[in-house]
Order: structure tokens, then C-alpha cells, then sequence
């Protein structure tokens, strides 16, 4: 501060000079206190630090600033705890150290979190108990685990990828450092539950060729079965699905006790044990009442000494070979015993189609259960060994590829892709083809798939029949095919080798079933009285029709649909369309009746319409699933028949491959043949030999409504190309 003072000497007044100048003097000390003040002020801004919470760490860098000096502080971490950030005045620093420059007095708080570990639990085997005391913790917090087994289990010890030894404390504690991972190990204490579900007790076995069937449930898991028929020693169970199910395939002696006993063993050790099952066998001799679901491998003891395979289900059979002259083939056939040991098997071929084939009886010897020699006509002779078979043939090839290496010309390869009932053919010598497909599982192991596409150089259509034969249980999908293409004048190329299957992801479902086997549709022809309603069941890869006209009045009904033949499959053609084939085989006025292609627009999973693409007629189509009512074998059975309005019923008792009849039947006897083609349908050849109908044929088709009786339809010629229909219901029993 300046002043400027204007003094004014009064001559003879020293008093006030003096005044004046003490006044000055105080006014100029009291600008320098005032001044001295202030620079004071300046130097004593205070910043405090502190530290929350107080055990996370420590802080430096408080205490006194200058105003417009820079202020530094530091947090450092105790053990157990992390820096998270600063708070200063209502803000969130995440910096450190931090540094400022000082406008003031400041509070600042250095923020510590306590830093938490996974303490993770689990148990070994998952179901053997149950663990407690996981979770997020804080470190140097104390962790308390806890293990108890659940019934069956017993604790054996805690491991830890830290611990250097297993804990064998249920209940365990420690100090936490960082993230472990503590697995709890059960050990099984109780054995598998086995049982024996085949035979049951004093079950009467009517055939020496039998399934000993059980299950087998345990906590972890069941590692075998052994079975001990008549105390022959143990022997290994089959299984496809770890043991749930087991089964054993075993001859037993004709006319014999039997008992059979087995045991399960866990993967731990355990063993449970069953008690055994006492049961007879009341068969003659060694032949199978039926032979669906085996596989057979035929040797030929004549001629070149050649074998191939061939696979049975009920109504069906699939042959196939390795070589092109045994080739492959799709057929229907009916077994038939003809004594104790003895049996009669009559394959009839039905694709690939051929002009003049004809098909041998074979008349068969069982050596046991499982094998027979044989003679086929008076040239062939050789031998069968049966074995059992597993479902093996994927439910449809929608996305498929299946790659071709050829045994007649090994550097020719060729890959089929399967999409939507079409298919593209291409092969490593640059052929290639397209068209549309039907594919249809005929055995547990062998399937038929039918291409058809143009000559690229006539244009004619060409149809390539492939027929698949599945190793049992084989993934992926693989073993030997047969390929037979026709063209306009005949067969145009032949080939056999080996197959493997891969398979796609398809993202679009099919409305309808993938397959029709095994289901039942109520069959309604579009603008037709309901009076011509009929039934149609279908088995894998064969159909069975039955119409019952209404009344008593039947007169002929030939052109109904009474018949049995060969059905190729619903193979998807769109999201909710299939095509499906039908081949017509007996009874012989029935041939050509059902011969037809057929487009099946479904409308749900159980309801669709129908439309024949010769005729273009119409109908709807409801669908239900059908039980298992056929018998395998008619072979010491008696069936009760009646006709439609008769009054009287007659009998027919079957014998092996003989049948006697009584009642109003009295008097008929002869020779049959028997095959199921659907499981409610089946159809019985019936050949009299006595003196009075020597020389008839007639045909029934048996809709079983139930194991033991139902509908049926009786066929016979009345004339040269004349037939009669006569509808009627049954009951079976064993026969007496």
C-alpha cells in the first residue's frame, strides 16, 4: 500500500508535527501486521487421508499444503484386500497414487474390498451324495465343507487340486488363500438290483431256441451280467443300452426242466444275484417256431462253396453277398417247422423284379437251435448258422451321405446324398446322377433304398435298387451294399462293395411319422359310402389290407382290398407330404389290386390324405399305433373259425406244418403256411390233402384284435379265375 501524506509545518507547533508522525507510524505497522496475516494464511491448508475399511490397508501423503501446491497420496493393499478406488468430495478416483494440486482443505478416503474366493464343491459319482459349504468367501475367512452320502453310498474322502494328501474328515476346515475346487468321492455300498423277466416262473417254453431276458439297475452303473442255464457254467448277457436290458441267446433241450440263474456286477465290485427261475421246454426238437430277427449266414456246400447273409423279420427277408453273382435281394418267405428238427423255408423274391425267377423251397435240419443244415432242390445243399440281430438300420437317410467303395472295381467310389425324397449321386471317375428316392428298413439290419433318375444320354428313367446291409450296432452305419440298375430294356449294371454313413443335421421336421411300421389306418375313399371303408396295418416294409363288407349278403367282394404285399416307405417328399409304394403279393387274385404309387399329404402326426397317382383317387387316412397281437408261429395252436352269419363254427388244429380241421371243417386237412406281416395282420396258406379237397388252396388273413382272437377273410377259387370272399371272426387257444 502507498499513502501520500501532505503535512503542513506550522511554525511554532513541534506538539503536532510529532502527532502527525506517531500516527503515521502506527498506520504503517499495522499495514505490515495486517499483510503478515495474510501470507500465513496461505501455507496451512490441511488434506487428511484415511482408509476404509481400516484393515484393508494403509494411506499416505496428508497433512499441510501450500494453497497451489500439489499434493500426492498413495493406498497400499494389506494382504487378503484389493485398492478400489479413491473418495474425494462425493467423486470416485480409481488412480494410485493420486496427485492434486491443493485449493483447500481436502478429505480423502482410500477404498479396500476384501477380495473373495470360489470354493467350488461337487461329488464323485454325482448321485453318491450331497456337499455343503461352497461359495464365494473372503480370503483368510474360514471355509467349512461338508459331505453326506445319500442311501447306497458310503463318504470315502475330500481331494483337492491343493491338497497334497485326501482328507478322510466329513467335515473339513481351513483358512482361505485363494479358489479351490473340492470334489467329495462316494463309494458304492449296495449291490445291483437283477431279475430275470424271461422266462418266468414255470413258464412253458414251446421251442428249444430261446432269449433268456432280465434287467439290471445300480446307483453307478452296471459293468456285466453272467446267466447259468442248467449249471452249465457262467456265461456273458448281451446288452445295448448298459445292461437296463440284457439278454442271452441259448438252445434248450427238447422236453427238459430247466432253471437259469444270473448275476450283476457294478463297476465298483458289487455283486447282486437273483434267485433262479425253474421253467420247461415243451418243444420236440431243435427247430425255432420262427427265425424273424435272426441273421444267417448261408454257405453253399456245392458248386463254388459261396456264402452270404441273410436277415429276417417277420414276413421279410434281405440276402445279400459280396459278390455280384449271389447279388442281393428283398423278398417275402414263410418258415415253417416241419417236425422236432426239422423246418421248411420258402423265400419268394420281390425286388429287384426279374422275369422267370423262381425261388427253391429249402428244407432245413437243426443240428441245435441255431443251426441247420440244408437242401434246395435236388442240387443245392449247405448250411445255416442263425444268430441274433440288434436294430441297426437308421430310421430314414433325410440328410444322409452314403459313400460306396466298390469290391468289383476298388479305385470306383461313389457318394450318394440324401435330402427330402431326392438324391445326388456322384463318383470319382466323373459320373453323376439325381433324382428322387424311397428308403425303407425291412430287418433289424438290412434296408432297400430305390433311386430313380433319367440317362443322362436317353433320357429313359433309370431305377437302381441298393440294398444295405448293416453291421449289428455299428456306428457309424456301415458294411455291404448291392446295386442293381434297370434301364428301358433290362438290367444295365450290377456292382457289391462295402458302405459307410454319415449323417447331417436337417433343421426341417417332417409332419407325418418318419415310418408308417407298426401303425394302423382307417382307410375312408373320398366320395365313396362309408360301407367301403377298410383297414390297413403296416409291419416293416409290408402292408396288410382287410375289408369286411357290410351284411351277410357278400356275394364277391374280390376287388376289396384283401391282401398282404411289400410296402415302400413314407419318404418325406416336403415338410408335410410322403410318397409310398405298394406291391400287391397274395392272395393271387389280390396281385395288381394294390400295385400303385401313392402321394400322403398329412395333416397331422396321425391324420392324412392319400392320393393314387395311376388312378388320382382320393382318401383320408387316420392313423393309431398298433400292439404286437400276431403270434410268431400257428404251430400248436387251434383257431375257432365262424363265418358271417353261419351257424356253425368249425376248428383247425396246427401241427407243425400239418393242420386237421373239425366242427363245420370236419374232414379238411392238409399242409400250411403261415406269415406274419404285420403285427395284427398275418396270412395262412392252407394246401388240403384229404381225399375230398385234395388239391385246394385257400387263403385266410387273420386281423388279430387281440393275442387270441379277432377278424378274418377267407379266400378260395369257386372257377377258373373265380374267387370267393368269406369274411368271418376267430379265437385261438392251444390246441389239446
Amino acid at each position: 500500500m502507498a499513502a501520500t501524506v501532505r503535512v503542513k509545518f506550522l511554525k511554532n507547533n513541534k506538539l503536532t508535527i510529532m502527532r502527525t508522525i506517531d500516527s503515521l507510524a502506527r498506520l504503517a505497522g499495522l499495514c505490515l501486521l495486517t499483510l503478515a496475516g495474510t501470507l500465513q494464511a496461505a501455507t496451512t491448508n490441511t488434506i487428511t487421508v484415511t482408509a476404509d475399511p481400516k484393515t484393508g490397508g494403509d494411506v499416505s501423503g496428508g497433512g499441510k499444503y501450500a494453497e497451489g501446491s500439489t499434493a500426492s497420496v498413495a493406498a497400499t493393499n494389506n494382504d487378503c484386500y484389493e485398492f478400489i478406488d479413491w473418495t474425494v468430495g462425493g467423486k470416485k478416483i480409481t488412480n494410485n497414487p493420486y496427485s492434486f494440486t491443493v485449493k483447500g482443505n481436502e478429505s480423502l478416503t482410500a477404498n479396500f474390498e476384501q477380495i473373495k474366493y470360489a470354493i467350488t464343491t461337487s461329488s464323485s459319482p454325482t448321485n453318491g451324495g450331497a456337499t455343503s459349504g461352497g461359495g464365494k468367501i473372503g480370503c483368510g475367512e474360514t471355509a467349512k465343507l461338508t459331505a453326506k452320502a445319500n442311501a447306497g453310498f458310503a463318504f470315502t474322502e475330500w481331494t483337492s487340486t491343493g491338497l497334497e494328501a485326501p482328507n478322510t474328515n466329513k467335515e473339513i476346515s481351513f483358512s482361505v488363500s485363494g479358489s479351490e475346487s473340492w470334489v467329495a468321492h462316494f463309494k458304492d455300498i449296495q449291490p445291483p438290483k437283477i431279475a430275470i423277466t424271461a422266462p418266468v416262473k414255470n413258464e412253458s417254453i414251446p421251442t428249444s431256441a430261446f432269449v433268456v431276458q432280465g434287467t439290471a439297475i445300480d446307483k453307478v452303473g452296471v459293468l456285466a451280467v453272467y446267466y447259468n442255464l442248467n449249471g452249465g457254467g457262467w456265461q456273458a448277457a448281451s446288452t445295448t443300452n448298459g445292461f437296463t436290458n440284457w439278454h442271452a441267446y441259448v438252445t434248450l433241450p427238447p422236453n427238459s426242466a430247466n432253471t437259469v440263474s444270473a448275476y450283476a456286477q457294478d463297476t465298483i465290485g458289487n455283486m447282486g444275484t437273483n434267485s433262479p427261475v425253474s421253467f420247461k421246454c415243451t418243444a420236440a426238437g431243435f427247430a425255432p417256431l420262427s427265425i424273424a430277427e435272426q441273421l444267417a449266414t448261408v454257405t453253399s456246400g456245392t458248386g463254388e462253396n459261396n456264402s452270404f447273409l441273410v436277415s429276417f423279420d417277420t414276413a421279410v427277408y434281405v440276402r445279400i453277398s459280396d459278390t455280384t453273382s449271389d447279388g442281393g435281394e428283398v423278398g417275402t418267405y414263410t418258415y415253417t417247422p416241419t417236425g422236432p428238427d426239422t423246418a421248411e423255408l420258402v423265400p419268394q423274391r420281390a425286388l429287384p423284379q426279374q422275369s422267370g425267377s423262381s425261388n427253391d423251397v429249402l428244407e432245413l435240419t437243426f443240428t441245435d437251435a441255431y443251426d441247420a443244415t440244408y437242401t434246395e432242390g435236388s442240387n443245392s445243399s449247405g448250411t445255416i448258422a442263425f444268430s441274433a440281430t440288434e436294430e441297426s438300420v437308421p430310421a430314414s437317410l433325410d440328410g444322409a451321405v452314403i459313400i460306396e467303395t466298390s469290391f468289383e472295381n476298388t479305385s470306383l467310389m461313389t457318394t450318394n446324398t440324401f435330402d427330402s425324397g431326392t438324391f445326388t449321386q456322384n463318383n470319382n471317375q466323373g459320373g453323376s446322377s439325381s433324382g428322387a428316392y424311397t428308403f425303407t428298413p425291412f430287418t433289424p439290419t438290412a434296408a432297400l433304398v430305390v433311386e430313380t433318375s433319367a440317362n443322362p444320354a436317353s433320357n429313359d428313367p433309370i431305377t437302381n435298387y441298393l440294398v444295405l446291409s448293416f453291421n449289428v450296432a455299428a456306428t457309424p452305419p456301415s458294411y455291404l451294399y448291392f446295386s442293381a440298375a434297370y434301364g428301358a430294356s433290362g438290367l444295365t449294371n450290377e456292382d457289391v462293395g462295402s458302405f459307410a454313413v454319415s449323417t447331417s443335421i436337417v433343421s426341417a421336421k417332417f409332419l407325418g411319422p418318419i415310418t408308417e411300421a407298426g401303425l394302423q389306418a382307417e382307410v375312408k375313399p373320398t366320395g365313396e359310402p362309408s360301407t367301403d371303408d377298410f383297414t390297413r396295418t403296416f409291419g416293416k416294409g409290408t402292408f396288410a389290407s382287410m375289408y369286411i363288407p357290410p351284411g351277410t349278403n357278400f356275394l364277391l367282394f374280390t376287388n376289396g382290398p384283401n391282401d398282404v404285399g411289400i410296402h415302400l416307405s413314407n419318404t418325406r417328399v416336403s415338410a408335410d407330404t410322403g410318397v409310398a409304394t405298394f406291391m400287391a403279393l397274395a392272395p393271387p387274385y389280390a396281385v395288381g389290386l394294390d400295385d400303385y404309387m401313392v402321394d400322403v399329404l398329412w395333416n397331422s402326426p396321425t391324420s392324412a390324405t392319400s392320393s393314387n397317382l395311376v388312378s388320382g383317387e382320393t382318401a383320408t387316412l387316420v392313423f393309431s399305433p398298433l400292439k404286437n397281437n400276431a403270434p410268431a408261429a400257428l404251430t400248436g395252436q387251434e383257431i375257432t373259425a365262424k363265418d358271417t352269419g353261419a351257424s356253425k363254427a368249425g376248428t383247425i388244429k396246427f401241427n407243425y406244418n400239418n393242420f386237421v380241421g373239425g366242427g363245420d371243417l370236419a374232414g379238411l386237412s392238409g399242409t400250411y403256411t403261415y406269415a406274419p406281416y404285420t403285427p395284427t395282420m398275418a396270412l395262412v396258406q392252407l394246401n388240403a390233402t384229404d381225399f375230398a379237397n385234395a388239391g385246394e388252396v385257400q387263403y385266410v388273413l387273420l386281423n388279430f384284435k387281440s393275442t387270441d382272437s379277432g377278424t378274418y377273410v377267407n379266400s378260395r377259387t369257386v372257377a377258373v379265375g373265380l374267387w370267393r370272399l368269406r369274411p368271418g371272426t376267430f379265437s385261438m387257444k392251444p390246441a389239446e
